[in-house]
Order: structure tokens, then C-alpha cells, then sequence
């Protein structure tokens, strides 16, 4: 729980406003669940094989509902982790429409 939120969207927002804050010349930011095993030199080796300049995020997507014509549930989950390029943070902490469905809201949908 946090000052905006108790659920799983907000916290993911405060985590990442976080990394902004404190990290902010990181080349990459992962975020995994504390249960999410990570292979380090091959995690590395796969964010090496991308452009860090550019807005990349990373990780598996869950897609319900989405179509071109039709708006829809599209994101990377966390469960299995994450990776977004600094650019990518960047954009994020610059949207003003990126905003949590409900502060309590129990997952990010």
C-alpha cells in the first residue's frame, strides 16, 4: 500500500517513479516478483542485443480483447519480469494519460 494506492497498478506506478527518481541514468530498469528466479549474464546478454536509446520494454505480453479496431487489454506482465529502457521510463514518467483504472484496483487490467 502506498500514498496513492493499495493496488497492483499503483504500486507499479510508485516503483517505477522510484527508479526515475533515484536510478536516473540507469541504460535499463528490470522489475521482477519476489518469487522470479533470473538468469543474470543471459538476461544481460538479451538487453545488450537492443538499442537502449530507444523506448523498449520487454517481457511477456497478455493481450485480451485487442484488436486493431477494437481497444482492448494489452501489457507486459510482471510475474515473469520486466525490462524498460531508459528511454522507455522516460516516456512513461512523461505520459500524462498513463493512469491506474482505480487506486485499488487488485491487478494492473
Amino acid at each position: 500500500s502506498n500514498q496513492q494506492g493499495s493496488g497492483h497498478c499503483t504500486k507499479m506506478q510508485a516503483i517505477l517513479r522510484y527508479l526515475h527518481r533515484s536510478q536516473p541514468s540507469r541504460r535499463w530498469y528490470v522489475v521482477t516478483d519476489d518469487d522470479t528466479l533470473v538468469n543474470v549474464p543471459r538476461l544481460l546478454r538479451v538487453l545488450d542485443s537492443h538499442d537502449d536509446s530507444l523506448a523498449i520494454y520487454l517481457g511477456e505480453r497478455y493481450g485480451w480483447s485487442h484488436m486493431q479496431d477494437r481497444e482492448g487489454t494489452n501489457y507486459i506482465t510482471t510475474g515473469a519480469g520486466m525490462a524498460l529502457s531508459n528511454a522507455a521510463l522516460q516516456r512513461l514518467m512523461s505520459c500524462s494519460s498513463c493512469n491506474c483504472r482505480a487506486p485499488d484496483a487488485p491487478d494492473d487490467m
